[in-house]
């Protein structure tokens, strides 16, 4: 570390502050510069304890070393001056510290602070790991705890995370409980015990869990096409163990998520316009001046293609080059831009086959690029990635009738239309042949609202005025049609 890394600045309020600069280290090369962190560490004054003030300590820490050793580039730790007070007035001397002298301070300081614990060995990492439980233990909010600790991921976070001698003892409670509890039995009227209610929550406009449960299934609570609140009623309602049981049905207007923009159709087509906007600002508006938005601030985008839908073979799965070619194209605009610093763990892409999700993944690999989650909605079903990429296949009219008849992809199926488009926080990006989607009134009514707002570009559309024809090159970025079609089954 290097003694420029950390500043000493004032706030607005006149309070100071340490604050990380986050130079380019051996793990942290500045060649991605999506691995600057959005929000630089700080540590603030301690104002109630001054003796455990980390800025008391940076300004007299300042006040000892050699002025000669302040550059910026100069290292952060300085050797000690073992003969301080006979031939320098300084406490430290102009030359880094010694190599494994750090280690030695850590232990110095853990057993000067009491810290030390039999059986337990502290490292480099004790104190990330100390930061991550605390803030965890007070509940702080895994997208915090990430701007503060720079993870890229709440799995990385997790890595540290430790179940505390609290949450240890409410779960070995909860296990001791051997004794079974006794139900009352069925009583006559005037001695039934008071009535009581359950809740369950479910969005009917989502799509619902595929279930392996033979119980489940014989009361139908795995289907899609059933409603589940009258199925739930027929076991839960009416008089059940001496009590009367009531199903009432509550609808979760909080959404945690997306951009307005993003949640603006799914809120009005399936939740009456109720949908409340509670997510992070600053996560789903960090997108909104991407350079390849048509429209900057409204962070959705439908592309229409007009490519060819083909299956390989004896295959029941289809798949549609263009379409992935295009795919490619946005991943390689989004991750190769140095404005917006996404991960490629911040993607996941959307599509109906099997085969188009082999595809698209043989060419991410051919390319060279990191790995990206690509599944269907039911894979993405209770997930979220800062970008959703959807691609939608099918390209053939004639076809329309036979994907609405077996409801494949997304066509006739609102629940998993809905799922698909409200997966993403800050960027949606869906492509598509608008051809054959506008005769669903679902995409009818998506592709509207993207015109609407100027989140339209690509091939025109009949009846659409203003949407003119955008020509294809299939062979831009080195990529091509044929190159996809010719690519064989995985290895």
């Amino acid at each position: 570390m290097k003694w420029g890394d950390i500043k000493l600045c004032t706030s607005k309020s006149g309070t100071q502050f340490l604050q990380y600069s986050e130079r380019a280290t051996k793990t942290r090369t500045g060649a991605n510069p999506g691995n600057v962190r959005d929000v630089p560490p700080r540590s603030w004054k301690n104002l109630e304890d001054p003796s455990r003030c980390h800025v008391l300590a940076y300004i007299k820490y300042k006040e000892l070393r050699p002025t000669k050793y302040s550059a910026e580039s100069d290292p952060f730790y300085v050797s000690s001056n073992t003969c301080f007070g006979t031939k320098s007035s300084k406490w430290f001397k102009s030359q880094p510290v010694g190599i494994n002298k750090i280690s030695s301070f850590m232990k110095l300081m853990i057993t000067n602070a009491g810290l030390t614990e039999e059986g337990r060995r502290l490292t480099n990492h004790s104190a990330r790991r100390y930061l991550l439980q605390k803030l965890s233990d007070e509940d702080i909010s895994d997208n915090k705890i990430m701007q503060i600790s720079g993870h890229k991921n709440i799995a990385s976070i997790n890595e540290y995370r430790k179940i505390n001698n609290e949450q240890h003892q409410q779960i070995s409670g909860l296990l001791n409980k051997t004794k079974p509890v006794k139900r009352a039995a069925p009583v006559e009227s005037e001695n039934r015990p008071p009535n009581c209610e359950v809740q369950f929550q479910q969005s009917e406009a989502q799509a619902f869990p595929l279930s392996q449960s033979s119980t489940a299934m014989s009361y139908r609570l795995g289907s899609a096409t059933t409603n589940s609140t009258s199925n739930i009623s027929s076991i839960f309602g009416g008089n059940v163990y001496g009590g009367n049981f009531t199903i009432n049905v509550t609808k979760l207007v909080d959404n945690y998520r997306s951009h307005p923009s993003i949640l603006g159709l799914p809120s009005e087509l399936f939740y009456h316009g109720e949908l409340l906007v509670k997510a992070d600002h600053h996560l789903t508006h960090r997108l909104c001046n991407w350079s390849m938005l048509p429209t900057k601030h409204f962070p959705v985008i439908f592309h229409g293609v007009r490519g060819t839908d083909l299956r390989e073979g004896n295959s029941p799965s289809w798949f549609n080059p263009v379409e992935t070619v295009q795919v490619i194209r946005y991943l390689q605009g989004i991750l190769n831009d140095p404005d917006v610093k996404v991960e490629p763990e911040d993607i996941g892409i959307i599509t109906p086959y099997r085969k188009q999700v082999e595809k698209i993944r043989l060419l991410i690999d051919k390319l060279g690029m990191a790995s990206i989650k690509i599944g269907s909605v039911e894979e993405f079903q209770g997930q979220e990635r800062q970008v959703i990429i959807i691609s939608t296949v099918r390209s053939s009219e004639k076809m329309i009738g036979f994907d609405k008849k077996h409801t494949l992809g997304f066509l006739s199926n609102p629940k998993r239309f809905n799922v698909a488009i409200t997966r993403a926080q800050s960027l949606l990006i869906i492509i598509g042949n608008p051809y054959v989607l506008v005769q669903d009134e679902y995409w009818q009514s998506l592709i509207q609202y993207c015109i609407d707002h100027g989140g339209y570009t690509g091939c025109s559309i009949p009846g659409y005025e203003g949407l003119e024809e955008e020509e294809e090159d299939p062979n831009e970025e080195g990529t091509t049609s044929s190159n996809i079609s010719g690519l064989g089954e995985p290895g």
